[in-house]
């Protein structure tokens, strides 16, 4: 789940139009706000980086801030060019997304809303999804991925005459259409601020686009939601003439001095992916490595698992509970243990004060999933293997272990009680609703419960999944939760007012 988005703009002498941009972006936050149902959950930011211009652009952003237009305002003391501006942004953000939109440039209203909702959208096996959309009286039919996706472009408007074939290299080439997640952006280092872009007046966003197609996952959609304008003398106008002629047909008539820079842009960026083709090989190698590290933990402990459907979600637990570690009197409640491996996670990294202490609730029979397991004596000897694992902790004193229904326990524990709770019991949605209905009252204010499977159907018939269930929770419960994660599990925390 997205939680913030920031929009990065860098600004240099445009200072005549930047304001007409800023209401652009404004606008389309807003028209997000009012259309997007859990908007007030999500934090926006813009960020103005005035590279060091000579106009009146920075005069003119303070007067917006004094406004009271929405605006964070960096200053580069010496001009570094677009790239390296955007970089500056992106540095002093902390969205989840990033949107670049240059000073003067458009977004359309829809711009923001759509790009969200296809990269925040959660694909299920062999489900389509539509968003539906009306803009300026036409209706829109959007497919929403099929697979996660990692960076959005979409269509471009452009009100001047140019030759079609243009249309495409025009759309690929720009970053103010294109919506990446922050850790895309990361891996691959951000723009290339190389002094030979500054001499070529841009092309950083072109060999940004490279990179992310090469290591990404990039969405596309043809709808128009930005604007390419031309102003007098900005980059769209110089190249104006060029755009008359189909690709390949105008002939730039280029010095020597400007071939040699055109060829070491290309020589830079032959370097550049193959580091970033060893960097991808070697976070490969790390996520094996940590992988066989875990199991190999495991079995240093003298564990008995036999399944895993935990371990995936380790790094999501580590970041969620990494400020609560090691504290005294922390309480957890667990439906659903199983062969208790997220129990001993627990136990061996976040429950670790002799204070701390975990209750576990599972009929130790299976679930409807679970219904061939029988035949092959696997589910009669489930709860031997919780005890023996949870005796392989050395603190079993910590584990309190109630067999039988959830919807029937939790009804007489008391009230209060519970920093976290994990809700992984039956995965049929009314199960999982009922469960964390009865849940709610014994989470403390400020407590946090996670749900598992999300985006999981085991039942054949869809409307049985716990998906139904933990969106009829959260959207019953919205105004009394925080949602921090919405991903294969759901993490929320209750509001402490």
């Amino acid at each position: 789940m997205i939680n913030q988005l920031s929009i990065i703009i860098p600004a240099y002498n445009c200072a005549e139009v930047i304001t007409k941009t800023l209401d652009s972006i404004i606008a389309s936050v807003n028209f997000f706000q009012q259309n997007y149902p859990q908007s007030a959950q999500i934090k926006s930011e813009i960020i103005v980086v005035n590279d060091a211009s000579t106009d009146n652009t920075l005069d003119t952003l303070n007067q917006l801030v004094s406004n009271n237009y929405p605006l964070k305002i960096i200053t580069h003391n010496t001009n570094k060019g677009a790239g390296a501006a955007r970089n500056t942004g992106v540095n002093n953000s902390q969205g989840e997304i990033l949107f670049f939109c240059d000073g003067d440039d458009l977004f359309l209203p829809h711009h923001v809303y759509i790009c969200f909702m296809l990269l925040n959208h959660q694909p299920q096996p062999d489900k389509n999804v539509y968003l539906k959309l009306k803009i300026n009286e036409n209706n829109y039919t959007i497919p929403l991925p099929q697979k996660p996706i990692d960076a959005i472009k979409t269509g471009v408007r452009i009100k001047d005459k140019i030759h079609p074939g243009w249309r495409t290299p025009i759309e690929n080439s720009l970053t103010i259409n294109t919506c990446v997640r922050r850790k895309c952006h990361e891996f691959i280092g951000g723009f290339p601020e190389d002094e030979v872009y500054k001499k070529i007046r841009g092309g950083e966003d072109c060999s940004y686009y490279k990179y992310l197609f090469k290591f990404f996952k990039i969405g596309t959609i043809n709808l128009e939601t930005v604007e390419y304008v031309r102003y007098p003398g900005n980059s769209f106008d110089k190249q104006l003439e060029k755009y008359q002629f189909a690709p390949g047909e105008y002939q730039e008539n280029l010095s020597p001095e400007e071939v040699s820079w055109f060829t070491e842009v290309g020589k830079l960026e032959q370097k550049k992916l193959a580091q970033l083709v060893g960097k991808s090989k070697e976070l490969v190698t790390i996520q094996q490595k940590w992988q066989q590290d875990y199991q190999a933990d495991c079995q240093s402990k003298g564990y008995q698992f036999t399944q895993d459907w935990f371990s995936l979600n380790i790094p999501l637990w580590e970041q969620v509970f990494k400020q609560f570690a090691h504290q005294p009197n922390l309480n957890f409640l667990e439906i659903g243990s199983w062969e208790g491996r997220s129990t001993c996670w627990l136990l061996d990294n976040i429950l670790t004060h002799e204070s701390a202490k975990i209750t576990c609730i599972d009929t130790f029979e299976g679930s409807v999933e679970h219904k061939s397991w029988y035949e092959q004596g696997y589910i009669e000897s489930l709860e031997g293997r919780f005890d023996h694992n949870i005796a392989q902790t050395k603190v079993p004193e910590k584990v309190k272990k109630l067999v039988g229904y959830s919807q029937e326990i939790l009804r007489n524990l008391p009230t209060n009680t519970y920093n976290f709770i994990y809700i992984d019991g039956s995965h049929l949605a009314p199960d999982v609703l009922e469960d964390a209905a009865l849940s709610w009252r014994l989470l403390k204010k400020g407590g946090i419960i996670i749900f598992d499977d999300y985006n999981v159907t085991f039942s054949q018939n869809p409307t049985e999944s716990a998906k139904l269930g933990i969106d009829a929770f959260t959207a019953a419960f919205r105004d009394k939760i925080k949602l921090i994660h919405k991903g294969h599990q759901v993490v929320i925390q209750k509001a402490i007012s």
